[in-house]
């Protein structure tokens, strides 16, 4: 038996990249997977290659700087499969001023405003979830 049977996770920023490597690696051990994330269709393949091999998850497009998204993932999961174990906070954007369009982003307090991995962007998720955990079973 995996040792991550009968466990859910969510994990933010999980269609592509580390994300993905992480959601693929927690359903190869047998764990339930949330991909969040604002790709749909690459979001939707991961979900699929999971599936395909076996795992069991579902995908929510989630933007982690907004609390309602992070709120409805958590939602989704806990529908889904009934709680939440683990939370990987990967999700990330472009940090110090320069989009990935190539815009300079705006700036406010010498702080990027739509930079969600400040501090608060992972709060958010946290405590989105936090309401929701349960002691593992002994």
């Amino acid at each position: 038996m995996p040792d991550l049977a009968s466990r859910a996770a969510i994990v933010t920023g999980a269609a592509m990249g580390i994300g993905r490597a992480s959601a693929l690696a927690l359903a190869r051990e047998g764990a339930a997977v949330t991909i969040a994330d604002v790709d749909e269709a690459a979001g939707n393949k991961t979900k699929a290659d999971i599936e395909a091999a076996g795992g069991r998850a579902i995908f929510v497009r989630t933007d982690v700087t907004s609390f309602a998204d992070a709120k409805a993932a958590t939602e989704a999961t806990m529908k889904a499969f009934g709680r939440i174990d683990i939370l990987v906070n990967n999700a990330a954007r472009a940090i110090g001023g320069a989009s990935m369009a190539g815009r300079p982003m705006p700036r406010r307090r010498g702080r990027s405003t739509r930079s969600p991995s400040r501090p608060r962007s992972s709060w958010r998720r946290r405590r989105s979830a936090s309401t929701r955990w349960r002691p593992a079973p002994s």
